[in-house]
């Protein structure tokens, strides 16, 4: 007669250690896994704040920028993504989600649970949408966010922002980048090229375990109250509140 699963023993978890050529997740740098073999510290410690302000520091140096809300979420990169597209839809709203693989995909899917309205702007599997494709689009619209993937996981194409920069510009739109795959891997200057909320996850170029998803969002005039999560909308994604230290 067998034991039965509460009698079952487990032995010490050791995974091989293997060298990660997927897109993600990566390779972990040495220093990263000395940091998760260290004592854990409540978030209410003193020193726990000087580690986060350590860490919000190296944070904007990686996205090149002196935004205040520049965090680490407790989450993955598709949590990065509800936290910048549902801190900006509300109802009466227009955004246009540019489309050219799976997790642009994902930016669209994420933003069609916001009430706002959502044109999807999509080109085949390896090519990138073209800017006055978003331009004719929002043509005579009031469009509050343009969304659109950096680097796209799925086909590892890699889109210039410049062109979207303008074009958002002259839609008075929001920009809205993912630069999951992209961040410590691509050029990317966020305070240069003026891009208004930028996610990313830590599993890929940052060579870091999954579950976090670094975010910056813009500290100047053009956001003013528009970022913080509609009600009715996730709070464990608001970046107002999380922006205020909670």
């Amino acid at each position: 007669m067998s034991e039965g699963p509460f009698k079952t023993l487990i032995g010490e978890l050791t995974p091989p250690m293997q060298l990660m050529m997927t897109p993600g997740p990566s390779s972990i740098d040495p220093r990263v896994y000395r940091a998760l073999a260290a004592p854990v510290v409540g978030h209410l410690d003193p020193w726990f704040k000087t580690c986060m302000d350590e860490t919000q520091i190296l944070m904007r140096q990686v996205f090149q920028t002196e935004n205040r809300v520049t965090m680490p979420l407790s989450a993955s990169g598709s949590g990065g993504i509800e936290a910048a597209v549902l801190n900006t839809l509300e109802e009466g709203d227009e955004a246009i989600v540019c489309v050219n693989g799976w997790f642009s995909e994902r930016m669209y899917e994420i933003a069609l649970r916001s009430p706002a309205k959502i044109t999807k702007l999509e080109v085949p599997y390896g090519r990138a949408v073209d800017p006055q494709d978003v331009r004719k689009a929002g043509a005579g619209k009031k469009i509050k966010i343009v969304g659109l993937a950096h680097g796209e996981t799925s086909s590892g194409v890699v889109t210039a922002l410049d062109p979207f920069r303008k074009v958002a510009d002259e839609l008075g739109a929001l920009l809205i980048v993912d630069t999951v795959a992209s961040l410590a891997a691509e050029p990317l200057n966020v305070d240069k090229q003026r891009l208004d909320i930028v996610f990313s996850g830590s599993q890929k170029a940052l060579s870091a375990p999954p579950g976090m998803s670094p975010i910056t969002v813009y500290n100047g005039r053009r956001l003013g109250s528009s970022v913080g999560a509609p009600s009715g909308e996730s709070a464990s994604a608001d970046c107002r509140r999380r922006g205020h230290g909670t």
